[in-house]
């Protein structure tokens, strides 16, 4: 009988050690060959890392890496936020500082492009050019409301991982809050124009070039970030179109990739005319006006230094601003056919190629 009831323990506590063994099993599944402790000598534990190095320099983080980095993605830590996520300030393991997006619940998106995103980005090198990291992908499980009840469901989780830049975004120059006299904002606009340049060598459209995604590094040198919705072009493929799943920025965006959906290199040369029109537009002393195109359009030929803030620029600088005025135009032609390349706008501002004649912008009477 004593031994029954021996057996019988033993039987009750295998059963609550597997209980609780499966109380504290997460979404994620590892399955490891486990040996008898007679078989081996014990291992010495792996040494503490982050994430999995995919490539060299280019690494897999875990979501739980990230919400340490972030502390759970906390307001506090929020930076940036737009149209197809948000960005986080973090710190990893190794003390490293990074900015992280998340993107919003992507349940609708197509994921094979959210890895063209990382196919275009990862092997970028340039001083204009965020540096790539690593990302994040997960698929955990959640409870949710489903007529009245309560039902398991996959919520996916991807985040890119890139380098941090101390000195913010171009955002602030363009809406005034931040003073940049011309000659910076001219090499900032040459920086830009290198880096969109260098992506279109390499046939990846950014697809949403904005001041929000044109960070500044210490030294105050133009980045381009966030290749969340970028696209890198087949090797002898100009265009692709038809494409139903719009990303970006609508004012950024050109008519054909608006309404039909068209990519090519030239969505990013008419983000970047509205880019260059705001840079100008973001020193000016009056009001910023509703339409910078039809004001670039109208005022071009009357550029005076009155219309800007007087620390701005002086008369010899008015030619150069004139100048960047006629190119952004230029580069929001209605016809992507019309618009220059990154390096036809590369030559142009540094003055070793002729300016086209304007031609009026599309919407403007």
């Amino acid at each position: 009988m004593a031994k029954e009831l021996g057996r019988v323990q033993d039987d009750i506590e295998r059963k609550l050690q597997l209980g609780n063994f499966a109380t504290n099993v997460q979404t994620t599944i590892m399955v490891t060959n486990i040996q008898s402790a007679g078989d081996l000598p014990p291992r010495p534990p792996p040494p503490r890392s982050q994430g999995e190095v995919i490539i060299d320099g280019f690494t897999k983080f875990s979501l739980s890496e990230l919400k340490a980095a972030t502390e759970n993605f906390s307001e506090g830590n929020m930076i940036g936020s737009g149209g197809t996520g948000d960005v986080y300030k973090g710190v990893l393991q190794d003390g490293q500082v990074v900015a992280i997006k998340k993107l919003h619940y992507i349940r609708d998106i197509d994921e094979s492009g959210l890895y063209d995103g990382i196919n275009a980005f990862v092997d970028l090198k340039h001083k204009n050019i965020s540096r790539p990291l690593g990302y994040c992908h997960e698929v955990i499980m959640v409870l949710i409301r489903d007529n009245g009840k309560c039902v398991r469901a996959e919520h996916r989780e991807f985040c890119f991982v890139e380098e941090y830049m101390e000195n913010g975004s171009m955002e602030k120059i363009i809406d005034g809050s931040r003073f940049i006299g011309w000659s910076c904002r001219f090499k900032m606009i040459q920086g830009i124009a290198q880096g969109l340049h260098y992506l279109h060598e390499q046939r990846v459209v950014h697809r949403d070039l904005k001041p929000a995604n044109i960070l500044f590094d210490s030294d105050m040198n133009p980045r381009i970030s966030d290749f969340g919705v970028a696209q890198k072009l087949d090797l002898g493929v100009e265009e692709t179109s038809g494409d139903t799943n719009i990303a970006g920025t609508v004012d950024y965006m050109p008519p054909e990739y608006l309404f039909e959906g068209t990519v090519s290199t030239k969505c990013d040369v008419y983000a970047f005319g509205i880019t260059l029109l705001g840079t100008i537009i973001g020193g000016m002393s009056m009001s910023r006006p509703q339409e910078p195109i039809r004001w670039a359009f109208e005022a071009r030929d009357d550029v005076r230094t009155e219309l800007f803030k007087p620390s701005l620029c002086c008369k010899s600088q008015l030619m150069q601003i004139k100048k960047c005025m006629e190119i952004g135009l230029l580069c929001v032609e209605e016809d992507r056919e019309h618009r220059p390349t990154m390096a036809d706008v590369l030559a142009m501002l540094n003055g070793v190629k002729e300016l086209p004649a304007l031609k009026q912008p599309w919407g403007i009477e």
